[in-house]
């Protein structure tokens, strides 16, 4: 049988994978930047999938931590993957949102 880890503040682990998990399918259909449209390659990339790919690593995160407290130095490092995904889309948002100011 297999055991839930007590979670954060009451909430199971499990259930924050699932909350994650909702927002990561949100943001593959909905784009917040508007400027995605106007940009390509690396940046258009990160504009449209990293804040999705945030929230999914932060998902796996939660699993992780939930199924095998063992391996919550895996999960730990999962949720950095996703802190550096949120990053890059920042950085990209603040870029491309400079330019598209400086363009008007």
């Amino acid at each position: 049988m297999i055991t839930m880890a007590a979670g954060f503040i009451g909430v199971s682990w499990l259930a924050w994978a699932g909350v994650a998990a909702v927002a990561s399918a949100l943001f593959t259909v909905i784009q917040i930047p508007k400027q995605t449209p106007n940009t390509t390659g690396l940046t258009h990339f990160v504009l449209r999938w990293a804040h999705s790919i945030t929230w999914l690593l932060l998902a796996l995160s939660f699993l992780i931590r939930g199924l095998a407290p063992d391996l919550s130095t895996l999960a730990d490092a999962v949720g950095l993957m996703g802190l550096g995904a949120y990053i890059a889309f920042r950085t990209a948002i603040s870029q491309t949102g400079r330019r598209h100011r400086m363009r008007l």
